[in-house]
């Protein structure tokens, strides 16, 4: 993974956590990061 890149998670599909020691650097982020274009994401059918 590159060290620039960020994750995204559905939190309604996540059924366990568990509590670690580790922190994230921090960075600043703008909102521009947190936008996902269209058509980079598709749906997974299990179908």
């Amino acid at each position: 993974m590159r060290n620039d890149a960020l994750r995204a998670f559905r939190v309604d599909r996540i059924s366990s956590v568990a509590v670690t020691a580790e922190v994230p650097a921090p960075r600043a982020l703008r909102s521009a990061d947190l936008d996902i274009p269209q058509g980079l994401v598709h749906r997974l059918s299990l179908d």
